[in-house]
């Protein structure tokens, strides 16, 4: 019974210390491919319409997003996240860019997020950190900002809400341990419904 006891708290404390797997510089590119393909779509709306919509749905993910650097055909929004813990604590930034471009089918949108500062621990200290060009290659969370996108422009007629998102991937386990909606549905309210 001993024996058993200490080989269950070996298996126990190796799994613990797994590290997952690391992508391949093949896997990765075909997720940053995937990736520039979801960040880009047109809409039959004005450039000011987009921005301001785009505004509206990273308000609407989390009322924490607030506007930052604002340009001609651009709108750039940020929030800072604080996650508690009993004993330590975690916090960290989520960065978006809208870009709008008029063309002769309609306007061009290139939507771009990055990680800000980020740390945890008993005292978090804040290390790394993206930049624009180092931007989030997570398909699943520029599709959902899309589609949220969409609602609000009226082309289509409901709000896709986190949990709605969720489902897609909930039987790809490698995919849900990266939470890749993160910067739309960690630390918010999820809504079923909202107004446009």
């Amino acid at each position: 019974m001993n024996r058993l006891a200490v080989l269950c708290l070996a298996v126990l404390t190796l799994s613990a210390c797994a590290v997952p797997r690391q992508p391949t510089r093949e896997e990765l590119l075909d997720m940053r491919k995937a990736a520039d393909a979801a960040r880009v779509r047109v809409y039959a709306a004005p450039p000011e319409r987009v921005l301001a919509a785009a505004g509206r749905v990273l308000e609407e993910s989390d009322s924490d997003y607030r506007p930052a650097a604002q340009t001609e055909n651009s709108t750039s929004y940020h929030r800072m996240w604080v996650l508690y813990l009993v004993l330590s604590g975690a916090i960290g930034q989520d960065n978006w860019k809208v870009t709008a471009t008029p063309g002769a089918e309609g306007t061009r949108v290139d939507v771009v997020h990055w990680p800000g500062p980020q740390g945890a621990g008993i005292i978090p200290i804040m290390t790394g950190g993206g930049s624009e060009t180092a931007y989030t290659i997570q398909p699943v969370l520029y599709t959902l900002f899309h589609e949220r996108l969409a609602y609000m422009l009226g082309e289509r007629d409901d709000w896709v809400s986190c949990k709605t998102a969720k489902e897609r991937f909930r039987d790809d386990p490698d995919l849900k341990r990266q939470e890749p909606l993160h910067a739309l549905c960690s630390f918010t309210t999820d809504k079923d419904t909202v107004p446009r």
